[in-house]
């Protein structure tokens, strides 16, 4: 395998069980993952209750995989807490922790699979299941985004992900000018 410096986001789903159940919540949380894939991360099961989703430059082919990171970090958060506020049933329980660490890349056919050098995959998931509906990093990650990201120190070695401008906040604001514009000029 390929050593590779990687950007780890690990997704925690506290109430997966109770989710299953539920079709919309799964359905909720899959499209948001389709959307890391779509960034050509690899995104795969670790256990019952996380889902891994790693960037690294062998996939995106990119060297700086941390924006995407963040990014699709974001719209995780953005879709599960847009689904939550309107849920009829079970919430969706959910921590994003993001890392960065040494990941050795395995290539088997057209299948990736991940092993993790040192803590790297650990330290995520421990960041995930601490986080609670909010997005934790990790001191590694944060010195690679310095400048790049507003974050709000909780202790020396995590971070939280300030809230980014979310579109669904405004989408309705953003809705209302559309159809005024479209409107004929009287």
């Amino acid at each position: 395998g390929t050593k590779q410096k990687s950007d780890i986001v690990s997704l925690n789903l506290r109430n997966i069980n109770e989710l299953q159940q539920d079709g919309s919540a799964i359905k909720t949380i899959d499209s948001a993952l389709i959307k890391a894939k779509e960034a050509n991360a690899k995104v795969y099961l670790s256990g019952r209750d996380h889902r891994i989703i790693g960037f690294t430059p062998l996939l995106t082919k990119e060297e700086d995989n941390t924006m995407k990171a963040v990014n699709i970090s974001n719209i995780l958060k953005q879709e599960l807490d847009k689904y939550n506020k309107t849920a009829q049933e079970s919430r969706i329980l959910y921590g994003i922790g993001i890392h960065s660490g040494e990941l050795v890349i395995e290539r088997r056919g057209e299948d990736f699979k991940f092993v993790s050098l040192g803590n790297a995959l650990r330290k995520a998931k421990v960041l995930s299941e601490t986080a609670n509906k909010e997005i934790l990093i990790s001191k590694e990650f944060h010195g690679r985004t310095i400048g790049k990201i507003r974050v709000q120190r909780l202790s020396p070695s995590i971070w939280k992900l300030s809230e980014m401008a979310s579109k669904y906040k405004y989408e309705e604001f953003i809705d209302r000018f559309e159809k005024r514009r479209k409107l004929p000029k009287s």
